[in-house]
């Protein structure tokens, strides 16, 4: 069960257990212009919560920020936060935990752009194929793979920085 509203939203997580988790929407101001790159409103939220600057690294990256929210546990009290971005969704508590999810989700993503350049050496060899889309493809894979490189190993620095 849902329901939402401008700033608050109550979801009901387990049944069982009738626990219930309250979200409120970090990135309260909808009506900034959000940068198609990466989801700067987003991203300017989150870099508050965990204190991490990665942000020319994550743009062109080919990962976007959604959504942020804070969840509140009604039982417990723990709080938490949900980021949506267009390749998963991260649920963390603190800085360390986020950066070992979002490291997770970026090698997924560069797999994922593996398996999509795989694909377009297999296009490229066929007889009828848009050599102009082809290689803008190929750009789009290779651009994207470098910042996402880029932005793991500024995640694996941050690891690095902490122990």
């Amino acid at each position: 069960m849902k329901v939402k509203s401008k700033s608050l939203s109550f979801i009901k997580i387990d049944d069982n257990n009738r626990r219930a988790l309250v979200l409120i929407n970090l990135a309260q101001n909808k009506k900034l212009k959000m940068t198609p790159d990466y989801g700067e409103d987003v991203y300017l939220a989150l870099s508050k919560i965990v204190t991490l600057k990665f942000k020319s690294q994550i743009n062109n990256s080919g990962i976007t920020f959604k959504e942020i929210s804070k969840m509140i546990d009604l039982l417990t009290k723990e709080e938490s936060y949900l980021l949506i971005t267009n390749k998963g969704i991260i649920r963390f508590s603190n800085q360390q935990e986020f950066i070992q999810k979002f490291i997770n989700l970026i090698r997924k993503s560069l797999s994922e752009l593996n398996d999509e350049y795989e694909e377009l050496q297999k296009q490229g060899q066929q007889v009828f194929v848009d050599e102009n889309w082809l290689f803008n493809e190929h750009e789009r894979v290779g651009l994207e793979g470098e910042k996402q490189v880029k932005l793991l190993k500024k995640m694996q620095s941050f690891v690095q920085a902490n122990r």
